[in-house]
Protein backbone atom coordinates (compact mmCIF):
# COMPACT_ATOMS: atom_id res chain seq x y z
CA UNK A 1 0.00 0.00 0.00
CA UNK A 2 2.87 2.41 0.78
CA UNK A 3 4.24 2.44 -2.81
CA UNK A 4 0.73 3.26 -4.03
CA UNK A 5 0.52 6.22 -1.63
CA UNK A 6 3.93 7.41 -2.76
CA UNK A 7 2.76 7.29 -6.38
CA UNK A 8 -0.35 9.31 -5.58
CA UNK A 9 1.68 12.03 -3.83
CA UNK A 10 4.12 12.16 -6.74
CA UNK A 11 1.25 12.61 -9.22
CA UNK A 12 -0.05 15.52 -7.17
CA UNK A 13 3.42 17.11 -6.99
CA UNK A 14 3.21 17.13 -3.19
CA UNK A 15 5.51 14.21 -2.44
CA UNK A 16 8.54 15.33 -0.48
CA UNK A 17 10.67 12.22 0.06
CA UNK A 18 10.41 8.68 1.33
CA UNK A 19 12.02 6.99 4.30
CA UNK A 20 13.54 3.62 3.39
CA UNK A 21 10.64 2.99 1.03
CA UNK A 22 8.34 1.96 3.87
CA UNK A 23 6.96 5.13 5.38
CA UNK A 24 5.52 8.32 4.02
CA UNK A 25 7.35 11.44 5.20
CA UNK A 26 5.01 14.31 5.99
CA UNK A 27 4.46 16.39 2.89
CA UNK A 28 5.98 19.86 2.95
CA UNK A 29 3.63 21.31 0.31
CA UNK A 30 0.27 20.05 1.50
CA UNK A 31 -1.96 22.31 3.59
CA UNK A 32 -2.63 19.40 5.90
CA UNK A 33 0.81 17.90 6.57
CA UNK A 34 -0.40 14.52 7.76
CA UNK A 35 -2.63 13.85 4.75
CA UNK A 36 -0.56 10.88 3.46
CA UNK A 37 -0.91 9.12 6.80
CA UNK A 38 -4.64 9.79 6.91
CA UNK A 39 -5.03 8.52 3.35
CA UNK A 40 -3.11 5.39 4.29
CA UNK A 41 -5.41 4.76 7.26
CA UNK A 42 -8.50 5.44 5.14
CA UNK A 43 -7.46 2.93 2.49
CA UNK A 44 -6.38 0.30 5.00
CA UNK A 45 -9.72 0.58 6.80
CA UNK A 46 -11.74 0.34 3.59
CA UNK A 47 -13.49 -2.90 2.76
CA UNK A 48 -12.97 -2.41 -0.99
CA UNK A 49 -10.22 -0.57 -2.88
CA UNK A 50 -9.96 -1.20 -6.61
CA UNK A 51 -6.58 -0.55 -8.25
CA UNK A 52 -5.72 -0.25 -11.93
CA UNK A 53 -2.36 -1.27 -13.38
CA UNK A 54 -0.71 -0.83 -16.76
CA UNK A 55 1.62 -3.80 -16.66
CA UNK A 56 3.59 -3.27 -13.44
CA UNK A 57 2.81 0.44 -13.31
CA UNK A 58 0.14 1.62 -10.89
CA UNK A 59 -2.13 4.12 -12.69
CA UNK A 60 -5.21 4.61 -10.52
CA UNK A 61 -7.56 3.49 -7.80
CA UNK A 62 -11.15 3.79 -6.64
CA UNK A 63 -12.34 3.54 -3.04
CA UNK A 64 -15.74 1.93 -2.60
CA UNK A 65 -18.04 2.28 0.40
CA UNK A 66 -20.59 -0.50 0.81
CA UNK A 67 -22.90 -2.14 3.33
CA UNK A 68 -21.64 -5.65 2.38
CA UNK A 69 -25.12 -6.59 1.16
CA UNK A 70 -26.94 -4.40 -1.37
CA UNK A 71 -25.50 -0.89 -1.61
CA UNK A 72 -22.12 0.28 -2.90
CA UNK A 73 -20.89 3.79 -3.61
CA UNK A 74 -17.67 4.99 -5.22
CA UNK A 75 -16.21 7.46 -2.72
CA UNK A 76 -13.42 8.78 -4.92
CA UNK A 77 -11.36 7.90 -7.99
CA UNK A 78 -7.68 8.80 -8.47
CA UNK A 79 -6.04 8.49 -11.92
CA UNK A 80 -2.47 9.23 -12.94
CA UNK A 81 -2.45 12.52 -14.92
CA UNK A 82 -0.45 10.97 -17.76
CA UNK A 83 -3.09 8.26 -18.15
CA UNK A 84 -6.21 10.41 -18.00
CA UNK A 85 -5.96 11.52 -21.64
CA UNK A 86 -5.07 8.00 -22.76
CA UNK A 87 -8.11 6.54 -21.03
CA UNK A 88 -10.38 9.14 -22.54
CA UNK A 89 -8.89 8.57 -25.97
CA UNK A 90 -9.34 4.81 -25.78
CA UNK A 91 -12.95 5.18 -24.70
CA UNK A 92 -13.94 7.64 -27.42
CA UNK A 93 -17.34 6.90 -28.86
CA UNK A 94 -18.00 5.79 -32.42
CA UNK A 95 -19.40 8.54 -34.63
CA UNK A 96 -21.55 7.96 -37.70
CA UNK A 97 -22.63 10.66 -40.15
CA UNK A 98 -25.67 10.77 -42.45
CA UNK A 99 -26.33 13.57 -44.93
CA UNK A 100 -29.61 15.25 -44.08
CA UNK A 101 -31.16 15.16 -47.55
CA UNK A 102 -30.87 11.40 -48.01
CA UNK A 103 -33.65 10.20 -45.73
CA UNK A 104 -36.45 8.89 -47.91
CA UNK A 105 -38.15 5.56 -48.53
CA UNK A 106 -36.97 5.58 -52.14
CA UNK A 107 -33.35 6.55 -51.47
CA UNK A 108 -30.11 4.66 -51.31
CA UNK A 109 -27.32 6.31 -49.37
CA UNK A 110 -24.07 5.81 -47.49
CA UNK A 111 -23.42 6.20 -43.77
CA UNK A 112 -19.97 7.66 -43.05
CA UNK A 113 -17.53 7.43 -40.17
CA UNK A 114 -16.05 10.52 -38.51
CA UNK A 115 -13.25 10.65 -41.10
CA UNK A 116 -15.76 10.84 -43.96
CA UNK A 117 -15.23 7.27 -45.15
CA UNK A 118 -18.29 5.24 -46.23
CA UNK A 119 -19.05 2.62 -43.59
CA UNK A 120 -22.57 1.38 -44.38
CA UNK A 121 -24.83 1.34 -47.41
CA UNK A 122 -28.56 1.78 -46.90
CA UNK A 123 -31.21 0.87 -49.45
CA UNK A 124 -34.83 1.76 -48.87
CA UNK A 125 -37.70 0.08 -50.71
CA UNK A 126 -41.39 0.82 -50.91
CA UNK A 127 -43.96 -1.92 -51.44
CA UNK A 128 -47.73 -1.82 -51.47
CA UNK A 129 -47.61 -3.94 -48.31
CA UNK A 130 -45.12 -1.72 -46.48
CA UNK A 131 -41.63 -0.30 -46.40
CA UNK A 132 -38.32 -2.11 -46.03
CA UNK A 133 -34.93 -0.60 -45.33
CA UNK A 134 -31.82 -2.73 -45.81
CA UNK A 135 -28.43 -1.98 -44.26
CA UNK A 136 -25.28 -3.40 -45.89
CA UNK A 137 -21.58 -3.23 -45.21
CA UNK A 138 -19.40 -1.76 -47.95
CA UNK A 139 -18.76 -5.24 -49.34
CA UNK A 140 -22.45 -5.67 -50.09
CA UNK A 141 -23.26 -8.04 -47.21
CA UNK A 142 -26.66 -7.43 -45.68
CA UNK A 143 -26.34 -6.73 -41.96
CA UNK A 144 -29.90 -5.92 -41.05
CA UNK A 145 -33.34 -4.96 -42.29
CA UNK A 146 -36.14 -2.77 -40.96
CA UNK A 147 -39.64 -3.93 -41.91
CA UNK A 148 -42.85 -2.00 -41.62
CA UNK A 149 -45.53 -4.00 -39.88
CA UNK A 150 -48.72 -3.68 -41.91
CA UNK A 151 -52.33 -3.36 -40.77
CA UNK A 152 -51.45 -1.38 -37.65
CA UNK A 153 -53.12 1.81 -36.45
CA UNK A 154 -49.82 3.66 -35.95
CA UNK A 155 -46.53 3.23 -37.85
CA UNK A 156 -44.66 0.21 -36.53
CA UNK A 157 -41.25 -1.01 -37.66
CA UNK A 158 -39.52 -4.25 -36.72
CA UNK A 159 -35.73 -4.47 -36.59
CA UNK A 160 -33.82 -7.57 -37.66
CA UNK A 161 -30.04 -7.99 -37.49
CA UNK A 162 -28.38 -10.96 -39.22
CA UNK A 163 -31.81 -12.50 -39.70
CA UNK A 164 -32.72 -12.29 -35.99
CA UNK A 165 -35.57 -10.20 -34.60
CA UNK A 166 -34.26 -7.60 -32.12
CA UNK A 167 -37.24 -5.37 -31.44
CA UNK A 168 -39.60 -2.76 -32.79
CA UNK A 169 -40.37 0.95 -32.85
CA UNK A 170 -43.99 2.14 -32.78
CA UNK A 171 -44.96 5.77 -33.19
CA UNK A 172 -47.58 6.66 -30.58
CA UNK A 173 -50.57 8.88 -31.23
CA UNK A 174 -50.05 12.37 -29.79
CA UNK A 175 -51.34 15.86 -30.52
CA UNK A 176 -47.97 17.41 -29.79
CA UNK A 177 -44.36 16.27 -30.20
CA UNK A 178 -43.90 12.68 -31.39
CA UNK A 179 -43.47 9.85 -28.93
CA UNK A 180 -42.32 6.32 -29.55
CA UNK A 181 -42.89 2.98 -27.94
CA UNK A 182 -39.48 1.32 -28.20
CA UNK A 183 -39.06 -2.36 -27.41
CA UNK A 184 -35.42 -2.82 -28.37
CA UNK A 185 -32.62 -4.24 -26.25
CA UNK A 186 -34.13 -2.70 -23.11
CA UNK A 187 -33.25 0.80 -24.32
CA UNK A 188 -35.28 3.97 -23.84
CA UNK A 189 -35.16 7.27 -25.73
CA UNK A 190 -35.57 10.88 -24.65
CA UNK A 191 -35.45 14.19 -26.50
CA UNK A 192 -36.60 16.01 -29.62
CA UNK A 193 -37.03 13.49 -32.42
CA UNK A 194 -38.28 15.94 -35.02
CA UNK A 195 -35.28 18.19 -34.38
CA UNK A 196 -32.83 15.29 -34.36
CA UNK A 197 -31.67 16.01 -30.85
CA UNK A 198 -32.27 12.99 -28.62
CA UNK A 199 -30.53 10.41 -26.47
CA UNK A 200 -30.78 6.66 -26.00
CA UNK A 201 -30.24 5.06 -22.60
CA UNK A 202 -29.83 1.59 -21.18
CA UNK A 203 -31.08 2.21 -17.66
CA UNK A 204 -29.01 5.19 -16.47
CA UNK A 205 -26.22 4.40 -18.93
CA UNK A 206 -26.01 6.55 -22.07
CA UNK A 207 -25.96 4.47 -25.24
CA UNK A 208 -25.84 7.19 -27.90
CA UNK A 209 -26.65 10.81 -28.69
CA UNK A 210 -28.24 11.90 -31.97
CA UNK A 211 -27.89 15.46 -33.22
CA UNK A 212 -27.87 17.60 -36.35
CA UNK A 213 -24.70 19.54 -37.14
CA UNK A 214 -23.24 21.54 -40.00
CA UNK A 215 -20.47 19.76 -41.89
CA UNK A 216 -18.65 20.64 -45.09
CA UNK A 217 -21.42 19.06 -47.19
CA UNK A 218 -24.22 20.79 -45.26
CA UNK A 219 -26.56 19.77 -42.46
CA UNK A 220 -25.69 16.29 -41.25
CA UNK A 221 -27.22 13.82 -38.83
CA UNK A 222 -24.60 12.80 -36.27
CA UNK A 223 -24.84 9.59 -34.23
CA UNK A 224 -22.41 9.40 -31.29
CA UNK A 225 -22.36 5.82 -30.00
CA UNK A 226 -20.63 5.35 -26.65
CA UNK A 227 -19.79 1.67 -27.08
CA UNK A 228 -18.43 0.76 -30.55
CA UNK A 229 -19.77 -2.78 -30.07
CA UNK A 230 -23.30 -1.31 -30.18
CA UNK A 231 -22.64 0.63 -33.38
CA UNK A 232 -24.85 -1.42 -35.71
CA UNK A 233 -27.65 -1.78 -33.17
CA UNK A 234 -27.61 1.96 -32.62
CA UNK A 235 -27.70 2.75 -36.32
CA UNK A 236 -30.60 0.38 -36.91
CA UNK A 237 -32.62 2.04 -34.15
CA UNK A 238 -32.00 5.55 -35.52
CA UNK A 239 -33.12 4.51 -39.00
CA UNK A 240 -36.21 2.80 -37.59
CA UNK A 241 -37.18 5.92 -35.61
CA UNK A 242 -36.78 8.07 -38.70
CA UNK A 243 -38.83 5.61 -40.73
CA UNK A 244 -41.65 5.76 -38.18
CA UNK A 245 -41.43 9.54 -38.09
CA UNK A 246 -41.68 9.85 -41.88
CA UNK A 247 -44.59 7.42 -42.20
CA UNK A 248 -48.28 8.18 -42.35
CA UNK A 249 -49.93 8.80 -39.04
CA UNK A 250 -47.78 11.79 -38.02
Amino acid sequence: MVPILQSICQWSDIFYKEDNGNEMVQCQKCDYRRYPERLYKALMNSLTVLTVWNGERFVGLARVLDDTEMLAQIHYVIVHPDMQYEMIKESECMQLLIKQKVFSFTDTYDVYDSAGNPRYYVKAEFFTIGHRIHVYDMNGNELGVIKQKVLTFMPSFEIEISGKYYGRVVKCFTMFKPKYDVDYNGWRIEGNFMGWDYDVYDGSHAVMHISKELFRWGDTYVIDIMNPEEELMGLMLVIAIDAANCSDGN
